[in-house]
């Protein structure tokens, strides 16, 4: 079993962790400083940032990116201090987060997408592309608060979390850093991985008689009473989006074994 070190502590809020010339980098982002550890636990503070820092990456002439949360920039570490790298401001939705860097040195940054703290209702954003000048463009928009970017060892694919919305989306990057498709790539890491074993899909109706589930669990039950959403058709027949599977699936067996 391997065993776990703990290697710092007093941390405020760690978050976007890059592991680069054998030390762990990441940002303490109420602390406002981006640090590094090395393996045997030395902690060194390699700059404070203002305004929060998050997300990291390094150009290919070795610049560190820095996500500045709350007023949406991209900084760059200079000799002499931190410059402005690029301004957000235009295509992010609210505070930025996490970021990537490829191998050209364009930048992908995320950003909440809502003010959680004024208890805007969560919705879609954009993901935020820098060139590597500086130029700032949407490459992907609706993500549901993109945050946790990794870029393959290729530089052909960009995989991004989607905290709100419970998934892992895949990008296929093109030239100079744009998109050409993408997919849900746990999604289909999990269909392949089933087809290796002769698994197949199922998908039953989204749309069920509203009795079926009545009957089933009780007209009181929090499922009919207040999960489930149901109407009348134009035939006046009382029908529901199905608040669950079960029926479907055993209706299904029924049919087929």
């Amino acid at each position: 079993m391997t065993e776990l070190t703990t290697l710092l502590t007093g941390l405020t809020f760690a978050e976007g962790p890059r592991w680069h010339n054998r030390k762990l980098w990441f940002s303490d982002f109420y602390a406002h400083e981006v640090i590094t550890v090395d393996e045997e636990g030395k902690r060194t503070t390699i700059i404070k940032v203002p305004e929060q820092p998050s997300g990291l990456g390094w150009t290919p002439d070795n610049k560190l990116l820095i996500v500045s949360m709350r007023d949406q920039k991209l900084l760059r570490l200079e000799d002499d201090g931190l410059v402005e790298h690029a301004d957000l401001s235009k295509f992010a939705n609210y505070w930025c987060n996490d970021c990537v860097v490829d191998s050209e040195g364009g930048a992908y940054v995320g950003n909440f997408g809502f003010n959680r703290h004024a208890n805007e209702q969560p919705r879609g954003t954009t993901l935020v592309y820098v060139s590597p000048s500086g130029q700032t463009s949407i490459a992907a928009d609706d993500l549901w608060f993109p945050n946790g970017t990794v870029i393959t060892p290729d530089n052909k694919t960009l995989i991004i979390a989607e905290t709100r919305g419970k998934r892992l989306t895949a990008f296929d990057i093109g030239q100079n850093g744009k998109f050409i498709s993408s997919d849900q790539f746990l999604e289909k890491k999990i269909h392949s991985i089933c087809k290796l074993f002769s698994f197949r899909e199922i998908r039953t109706p989204i749309i069920e008689e509203s009795k079926l589930f009545s009957r089933s669990v009780g007209e009181d039950s929090d499922i009919v009473s207040k999960e489930m959403y149901s109407f009348l058709d134009k035939g006046e027949i009382n029908i529901c989006l199905r608040p669950e599977a079960t029926s479907g699936l055993a209706r299904f067996a029924a049919s087929n074994y």
